[in-house]
């Protein structure tokens, strides 16, 4: 019993709550695996990891109060090389037998990660090829995704867009604040106020209160709740820091990990390869692999981080 059981079970119930989701994890995932150890909740990585890969969606129209799953779906990414789709939505054993059986045409890879489902791909020279198997495996088809993810986002510094509202700040007992701060070398959290937060005029804040974080952003002395990462890139726009490294060689996109991107720009990336980022905690970096130029100028462009 493991993750893959995990995205199964959500695929056959399709919808649930919260507690639902949180006891699935518990009963499913082994309490011994060295791979959900930690002082970390198991199931809030968890919940990240399958919603980033396009698995569920949790807290959205529609789930406000738990998560559902997603339909079945091959999403396409351009390589250099050829074409790559990635098996996201709802999984069940019968729906892998159905695409080993019809997808001869094309390389079938399936990759093991810590704490999600294992990794479904189909890699091609044609984006046709991988239609056809989509069509034959009764999957819907996604051409073109991570594209037609990031097409669709504003960029950061329009606050309204990001459904970023005017908000005062919290306060009260066992309130937590801390600021975002940001130097020619280096970004991080550091320990801070309720008082300092009204006092500056501008700045990011997180405040955490019975265990929930939320982000309010000071501008020009008005406070609006944004978006964990809209902040971060925000800041890092208007003073004009870049944040964002790409290399162009081995197609990598580079951050660093306390600025990870919006949760849609994020899933972009990720879909480019279907592989999660990998994290060097040594350079405190998040790295995105198999990230084609044009999909990373896009991304950059979204971030208004112009200097990629």
């Amino acid at each position: 019993m493991g993750n893959n059981e995990i995205l199964y079970w959500l695929s056959a119930n399709r919808a649930g709550s919260w507690a639902q989701f949180r006891s699935a994890v518990e009963d499913l995932v082994p309490r011994g695996d060295e791979a959900v150890a930690g002082p970390d909740r198991p199931y809030l990585r968890i919940r990240f990891n399958i919603q980033q890969l396009g698995h569920v969606e949790f807290f959205e129209h529609g789930c406000e109060n738990g998560w559902r799953v997603a339909p079945p779906v091959l999403a396409l990414s351009e390589q250099s090389n050829g074409v790559v789709g990635i098996l996201c939505g709802a999984r069940l054993p019968n729906l892998i037998r159905k695409i080993e059986e019809v997808a001869d045409s094309v390389r079938r890879e399936q990759h093991t990660g810590a704490e999600h489902p294992d990794v479904f791909r189909l890699v091609g020279d044609h984006a046709s090829d991988l239609e056809d198997v989509a069509q034959r495996a009764g999957v819907l088809f996604q051409p073109y995704a991570p594209l037609s993810i990031l097409s669709c986002l504003p960029r950061v510094l329009d606050l309204k867009a990001w459904n970023s509202n005017e908000s005062p700040l919290p306060f009260g007992r066992d309130t937590n604040i801390t600021r975002f701060e940001l130097t020619k070398r280096s970004c991080r959290w550091v320990e801070s106020s309720v008082e300092d937060a009204k006092r500056a005029r501008d700045g990011l804040f997180r405040v955490t209160r019975f265990q929930r974080r939320e982000h309010y952003l000071r501008l020009n002395g008005r406070t609006f709740r944004v978006r964990s990462q809209v902040g971060n890139y925000f800041v890092a726009a208007v003073r004009r820091r870049q944040l964002l490294r790409y290399d162009r060689t081995a197609c990598q996109l580079i951050v660093p990990d306390v600025c990870r991107p919006p949760m849609l720009v994020d899933r972009a990336l990720i879909l480019c390869s279907g592989f999660l980022p990998r994290h060097d905690k040594e350079t405190s970096t998040l790295t995105y692999s198999d990230i084609p130029e044009g999909i990373a100028g896009k991304a950059a462009s979204i971030l208004c981080q112009d200097r990629l």
